[in-house]
């Protein structure tokens, strides 16, 4: 017979957390890939090129319509030159390099960080919850498998040597 405990309690309110959280993260992912987000792809000038010794990427600076900007996020991958022409993807003022960097910079990219998280949390205390209900279960079958037997009563005095 399964007894409702308080272990089990908490463990299947982990794994209902869990699965929640997990489906959320898909469902994030998902969206973050289907959405439409606001940016204009351009044809930039590349100005300048040179490594940022902090990051060890790439600081770049590029021309569009007269205006200059630095690349967002800029990786030693970058292969234009000083003076070639590159694609860019202009959004709320920031230019970036390519399309992903533009997708890590929006609102549903923290969402779905923070679900991941909120998903890895909830599976550790899923795991703790379950290692605490196989604790119990196999505590009370033993306890159903002995018969009770009255512990022998040991002697707890103690012999003192004197010298």
């Amino acid at each position: 017979m399964s007894e409702n405990t308080p272990a089990k309690r908490r463990a299947h309110i982990a794994l209902i957390v869990f699965i929640v959280c997990l489906l959320l993260s898909v469902g994030i992912n998902a969206a973050r890939k289907i959405v439409v987000f606001d940016y204009l792809p351009c044809r930039s000038k590349v100005i300048s090129k040179e490594v940022d010794p902090a990051t060890f990427n790439y600081k770049v600076i590029v021309e569009y319509n007269n205006k200059q900007f630095r690349l967002v996020d800029t990786e030693l991958n970058f292969k234009p030159e000083v003076g070639d022409i590159t694609n860019t993807y202009l959004q709320h003022g920031h230019m970036f390099s390519n399309q992903e960097n533009v997708l890590r910079t929006s609102p549903l990219t923290t969402a779905r960080l923070f679900a991941i998280g909120i998903t890895a949390v909830s599976g550790l205390v899923l795991l703790f919850c379950f290692r605490k209900v196989q604790k119990e279960n196999t505590l009370l079958a033993n306890l159903d498998d002995k018969p009770n037997r009255k512990k022998s009563a040991k002697s707890t005095k103690h012999i003192k040597n004197t010298k």
